[in-house]
């Protein structure tokens, strides 16, 4: 199985750690499809530079810093000029203590290994060449800043305003929130 060929009309996006998302116009991929940390898994589905999008809600608190850095570079590589990875994690500048300890590796996921905040995930992005345009993140003063976004560009439930997100809230005991950033590839 290969994508990205020269061949294909439609734009080329994929939704890695899918989990049960399924969007249409969207190839869903899973860990058992991709491991994302690994160079040549992306060689054998994709070419490189023949990717429009990548959506990746709430993966890469579950890598290491190192391979994360490694995913992104990947991403980097299979990317087209122009186009972009929105990523969505827990943000580790939440205000609420009750958020912290519940996205906390100690709290409901322990699968949680690392919590990235605006600033350490846009160096992660930045130093694997990406242009990073944060979109939903806490500033370390405690604000909530919410930029305009759309969802049809790469959707994410856990954010303001979906199902998914209120259930969370009200499961959390806290007001649910991630840190939503697109990185376009220059």
């Amino acid at each position: 199985m290969a994508f990205g060929t020269a061949t294909q009309s439609e734009p080329l996006r994929v939704i890695v750690g899918a989990g049960f998302t399924s969007q249409p116009g969207w190839l869903s991929l899973e860990q058992s499809d991709l491991d994302i940390t690994d160079p040549a898994q992306w060689a054998r589905l994709f070419a490189p530079g023949s990717i429009d999008s990548i959506l990746a809600e709430h993966v890469l608190e579950h890598l290491t810093p190192a391979e994360a850095m490694a995913a992104v570079r990947n991403f980097y590589t299979y990317l087209k000029h122009g186009g972009y990875v929105r990523i969505a994690v827990p943000d580790g500048f939440h205000a609420d203590p009750q958020y912290q300890f519940w996205t906390s590796p100690q709290g409901w996921d322990s699968s949680h290994i690392w919590i990235p905040n605006v600033q350490t995930l846009s160096q992660l992005l930045a130093r694997a060449g990406f242009i990073v345009e944060p979109l939903e993140y806490w500033t370390p003063g405690g604000q909530f800043i919410r930029n305009p976004w759309r969802q049809e560009d790469g959707p994410i439930g856990r954010c303001p305003g979906t199902l998914q997100n209120g259930l969370l809230s009200l499961f959390s005991g806290c007001d649910y929130t991630s840190l939503i950033v697109d990185a376009v590839k220059p």
